[in-house]
Order: C-alpha cells, then sequence, then structure tokens
C-alpha cells in the first residue's frame, strides 16, 4: 500500500549502518516505521542480506498490519476506554476496508478479501477428435451448447451418466443446462478419448 510507511529523514542510518543497497534502504524504513524493533538479530552490525526466519517474518507482518489505517468511522455513540487496553465503541459503526481491534496489547487486523470470478463462454466446438475448449467455468443455471464442426459424428455423455446427447453429425449441437455446483466431467459416447470438463460455481 503506497505511503503506509514514513520515509526516514535524509541522513538516517538506523541500526544497520551505512549499507547503501535496496535492502539496507528497506530495513531503514521497516526500522524507522518500528516494523522491525525488538527482533532478536536486529541491532548494530545487522546483515541486511540475512535471511528472516518464519516468526520474525509473522512478527514483521503483524507490526505492518497494525499500521494499516482502519475503515471503520463511528457515526454516533463514543468511544471508551476500560482496564487492559480494551476500546469498547457505543453506538452505531459502520465499517468498509479493513478493521483493527486492540484487547490487552494484542492487535488484531482484519482484512476483507474479494474474489472475482470469471465464467467462461458456454460454448464447446467439437473440432476433429476434441472438445474445444475441454474445460470452461461456468455460473449455475447456465445452458452450455455443444457443436460438432467435425465430417465425423460424436456424441455427449456425462462420466456419471447425468446428462447424454443423440449422435451429433457436422452442424449439429446438443444444449444441458447446469443446476448445481459441482464438476461434470464428461467424454465423447462414440470416442471415450475425447474428454472435457464442466465446472459449476
Amino acid at each position: 500500500m503506497p505511503g503506509l510507511l514514513t520515509v526516514p529523514p535524509a541522513g538516517y542510518q538506523g541500526s544497520i549502518g551505512n549499507f547503501s543497497d535496496v535492502h539496507a534502504s528497506n530495513m531503514r524504513v521497516a526500522e524507522f516505521n518500528g516494523v522491525v524493533n525488538g527482533l532478536l538479530e536486529f541491532g548494530p552490525g545487522w546483515d541486511p542480506w540475512a535471511a528472516a526466519s518464519r516468526g520474525e517474518v509473522a512478527q514483521m507482518l503483524h507490526r505492518l498490519l497494525g499500521l494499516m489505517p482502519s475503515a471503520t468511522s463511528t457515526t454516533a455513540g463514543s468511544t471508551t476506554t476500560t482496564g487492559g487496553g480494551t476500546t469498547t465503541t457505543s453506538g452505531s459503526t459502520s465499517t468498509t476496508g479493513s478493521t483493527t481491534t486492540t484487547t490487552g496489547g494484542s492487535t488484531t487486523t482484519t482484512i476483507p478479501v474479494t474474489t472475482t470470478t470469471t465464467f467462461n463462454s458456454p460454448n464447446v466446438a467439437i473440432n476433429g477428435f476434441a472438445f474445444s475448449p475441454t474445460g470452461i467455468t461456468i455460473a449455475a443455471g447456465t445452458t452450455v451448447t455443444w457443436t460438432n464442426n467435425h465430417a465425423v459424428s460424436h456424441s455427449i455423455a456425462a462420466d456419471d451418466m447425468s446428462f447424454s446427447s443423440s449422435l451429433l453429425t457436422q452442424g449439429q449441437s446438443y444444449q444441458h443446462t447446469f443446476t448445481q455446483p459441482g464438476v461434470y466431467p464428461y467424454h465423447c459416447g462414440v470416442h471415450p478419448f475425447m474428454k472435457g470438463t464442466i465446472t459449476v460455481l
């Protein structure tokens, strides 16, 4: 996230000394922002090229997440602090983006994850002795159309026999609507070595 960490003032050397490569520069920024403070091996003479342990990486990531701005906004009510560092918000709160909660010195940051699924065209061609494409991903409720572009006749048969076509001569099509999510492998009933897969989300 650009602008998350503050760039130290010119001439700032930090604990690692006068290294001049990009790793040392990045470590100075991390130290200036408190990301590497308290690590066991960090200090004078620290080697910026040395591998970090999983624990050190986890500690740095935890501190970085703690620096992320919270997108929680309180629209009504008040904020009070009780013993042990627990922050309690009363009233209505609207949240977008990441949220940070601190309890008794421990910080938990929740970052929402958005996934995007790209669905394929629901058209499968039979070109020669192959389905094209061999696999597609579609949404539940989509109708798939298979069209035989080959001079040889073919048919469509689900491996679990949940759908099947009659023999398709050149230019003929078969359609099937997939209503349930799942993975549907299929093959040509005449030429079983021809295989394809429909993934329904």
